[in-house]
C-alpha cells in the first residue's frame, strides 16, 4: 500500500503522522540539554513534505468529522509536542503535578486548535463549491487561523499564542528565509505549503517529469535569486555602516530567586552591579541590563537610579546609554469606599478610595548622566503569566493566585521607539518579538535598532529558548534591522538584517560580553509596503469565501465535489 492509499484509508493516523514530523521541524531539543537544536537544516526540509500525509488524507475526507480531527490531530501534534517545555514552567516553577502540565498543554493545542479546524473545514467548503482541488486552497485557509489563533487581544484567552508557525520551521535555513524580506512569515509558510502540494502531486503521478522539473525550478530558482541579490543588498549596506559597542548582561539568576520577594533583592543587584562594572570599565557605548533585572520597582514618570545601584562608579564610568529593565508603577484610584471588601480584589480602601499600584514591565533608557531619556513598556503580557484572561470569572476558581501581579499589572498605552544618542532603540520586551506587527510597528516610527531583553529561565534547558531566540533571526529579516537580545539566563546575542547569529552566548551560564553590532539598516520590502504581503495573502482566503458564496447562487452550481 502506497502513501496515498495509506493516507486515505487512514486519515487520521496520517494526520498524526504529518503532526508529529512537524513538531521536530521547529528547533527542538531534548529535555535537560542546552542546545544547539539537534539537525535544524534537516528538520527545515523535512518540512517541506511534512504535510504530504496530512494533505493526502484531506482531499479524499468524505464527512466534516473527520476533516476536524485530522486537522486537530495535525496542528495539535505539531504544537503539543514542539512546547513540551512548558511543563518546567508550569511544574517546575509553577509546583504543579505533570498531570496538570499535560492538560494544560492539551488544552492549549485544543482550544487554539479549533481556529484552524474551522478555517480548514471553510476551505473545504470553499473548494466544493468552486470546484477545484482542496489542497489547492487550503494553505490560505490555513494560514488566516494560525493568524487568528496568534493574535494577541488583551483580556482574550483564546489567543496571543504564536508558536509553531509554519514559517518557524525555516528559520535556520538560510536559502528559503530570505523570503521573510519580501513577504513575511505567510509568504514563507505558503511557500513550504507549495513545496508540499508539488511532492502531493508527485507522489499522486499527477505530474510528469517536465511538470515536476518546472515546478521545482520555480520553488528553488525564486528563493535562490532573491536570497543572492538581497545577500549583496544588504552586504554593501554593511560595509558602509557604522559600528557600536553594546555591553550585554546574562546574570543567569534563577527563576527561584526571582520568586522569592523577600530575598531576591540583594542578590539580584550585586551580581548585575558586579557584571555591569566589569563591562563598564570596557567603557562601551551602552550597558543593557535583561528583563526585570533590577528588583525593585521604580517610579514609572520619574525614575531614580543611581550610578552605585547600577554598578557604575571611578574607573567604570556610566556609557552613552543604559537599557535597565526593571518594573515601573504608579497608583490609580478607582471609586470609593469604607473598607477593603468595597474594591476589586488587589485594590485597598485607603482614606476613602480604593487604591491600586499599577505596574509595567519596562524597558528604562537613561543617558550618562543616568537622566531617563525614555521608556519602552511591554504591550504584549503573557496570558497566565502576566495577567489572567477573564479574570472576573476565572478569579473564582483561584486562577490568578497563580499569577502574582494578577491584577496590577498593564499593557503599555503606545508602542513607539525610544530616541538616544545611538538612534531611536524599539524595546521588545519577553516575547514580543514572536508578533511580526509589534516589530513592524517600531520601524514604522523610525527605530533603527531593535532590542529584546528576555527572562528564558522559564524554558530551563529545553527547545524553549532556542524556539524564542530563532523568532528574532525572523525579525531581523523581515524588518531589515539589527535585532540585540539580552537574556537573563541566555541566549544572548545579536542578528543582522540577513539573519546571521553573532555572539551567542551558552544557555545557563553567567556571562557579560561586549558585542560589536554593526548598526546597517536596510528598509526591506516588506517594511516599505507596511506588511501588505502578508496581509494580500491573509485576505485571499476571504476573497475564496465571498467567491464560493456567489457561486453557490448561481443555478447551474451544484453541489458535486
Amino acid at each position: 500500500m502506497g502513501l496515498i492509499q495509506w493516507s486515505e484509508t487512514h486519515p487520521y493516523k496520517a494526520s498524526a503522522l504529518s503532526g508529529l514530523v512537524l513538531a521536530f521541524c521547529h528547533p527542538f531539543v531534548s529535555p535537560g540539554h542546552s542546545g544547539p537544536p539537534h539537525l535544524p537544516i534537516v528538520g527545515a526540509l523535512l518540512a517541506l513534505v511534512a504535510f504530504v500525509p496530512y494533505l493526502a488524507a484531506l482531499e479524499a475526507a468524505q464527512k466534516k468529522r473527520t476533516i476536524i480531527v485530522s486537522t486537530y490531530l495535525c496542528f495539535g501534534l505539531q504544537l503539543g509536542v514542539s512546547v513540551y517545555w512548558l511543563d518546567v514552567a508550569i511544574h517546575r516553577y509553577g509546583g504543579l503535578p505533570h498531570i496538570v502540565s499535560v492538560l494544560a498543554i492539551s488544552a492549549i493545542a485544543l482550544i487554539t486548535g479549533t481556529y484552524l479546524a474551522l478555517a480548514v473545514l471553510s476551505g473545504c467548503w470553499a473548494a466544493k463549491r468552486m470546484k477545484c482541488s482542496r489542497a489547492l486552497v487550503l494553505p490560505f485557509f490555513w494560514l488566516v487561523g494560525d493568524a487568528i489563533r496568534g493574535a494577541w487581544i488583551y483580556g482574550y484567552p483564546l489567543s496571543g499564542f504564536p508558536w509553531a508557525h509554519v514559517s518557524a520551521t525555516q528559520a535556520e535555513n538560510p536559502w528559503l528565509r530570505p523570503l521573510l524580506s519580501l513577504g513575511g512569515i505567510e509568504l514563507l509558510a505558503l511557500w513550504v505549503f507549495a513545496f508540499n502540494l508539488v511532492a502531493l502531486r508527485t507522489v499522486q503521478g499527477r505530474f510528469n517529469r517536465r511538470q515536476i522539473v518546472l515546478n521545482l525550478t520555480i520553488l528553488v530558482g525564486v528563493p535562490a535569486l532573491w536570497s543572492g541579490a538581497w545577500h549583496h543588498h544588504v552586504n554593501q549596506a554593511m560595509t558602509q555602516a557604522k559600528t557600536h559597542q553594546f555591553g550585554l548582561i546574562q546574570g543567569n539568576l534563577s527563576q527561584d530567586l526571582k520568586n522569592d520577594l523577600r530575598n531576591r533583592g540583594r542578590y539580584m543587584l550585586n551580581v548585575q552591579r558586579r557584571l555591569s562594572a566589569e563591562l563598564a570599565a570596557q567603557q562601551p557605548d551602552a550597558i543593557i541590563w535583561s528583563e526585570v533585572t533590577y528588583p525593585f520597582a521604580l517610579n514609572r514618570d520619574a525614575p531614580r537610579l543611581g550610578a552605585r545601584q547600577l554598578g557604575y562608579g571611578p574607573g567604570a564610568p556610566p556609557p552613552k546609554l543604559s537599557l535597565v529593565g526593571a518594573m515601573v508603577g504608579w497608583e490609580q484610584s478607582e471609586g470609593t469606599c469604607q473598607a477593603n471588601d468595597d474594591c476589586n480584589r488587589g485594590e485597598s480602601c485607603r482614606q476613602g478610595l480604593c487604591r491600586n499600584y499599577l505596574i509595567h514591565n519596562s524597558l528604562v533608557a537613561l543617558d550618562r548622566d543616568l537622566q531617563m531619556l525614555g521608556r519602552a513598556d511591554k504591550y504584549h503580557l503573557v496570558p497566565f503569566g502576566e495577567y489572567v484572561p477573564g479574570r472576573s470569572v476565572l478569579g473564582l476558581l483561584g486562577i490568578d493566585k497563580l499569577v502574582p501581579v494578577a491584577g496590577r499589572m498593564r499593557p503599555a498605552e503606545t508602542i513607539q521607539p525610544i530616541e538616544t544618542p545611538l538612534g531611536k532603540i524599539g524595546g521588545l520586551i519577553c516575547y514580543e518579538g514572536v508578533f511580526p506587527v509589534a516589530s513592524l510597528r517600531l520601524v514604522e516610527q523610525g527605530a533603527s535598532l531593535l532590542v529584546n531583553p528576555t527572562n528564558d529561565t522559564w524554558y530551563g534547558a529545553t527547545s524553549g529558548p532556542w524556539q524564542h531566540l530563532e523568532f528574532y533571526r525572523m525579525r531581523a529579516l523581515e524588518t531589515g534591522r539589527p535585532i540585540l537580545r539580552v537574556a537573563n539566563s541566555g541566549i544572548s546575542g545579536w542578528f543582522d538584517p540577513l539573519g546571521r547569529a553573532y555572539d551567542l552566548t551558552a544557555l545557563n551560564e553567567e556571562s557579560a560580553t561586549i558585542v560589536n553590532v554593526n548598526r546597517a539598516v536596510v528598509d526591506t520590502p516588506y517594511v516599505r509596503l507596511g506588511g501588505a504581503p502578508s496581509w494580500f495573502i491573509l485576505a485571499v482566503a476571504p476573497f475564496l469565501l465571498i467567491f464560493a458564496r456567489l457561486r453557490r447562487r448561481d443555478p447551474e452550481a451544484t453541489d458535486k465535489p
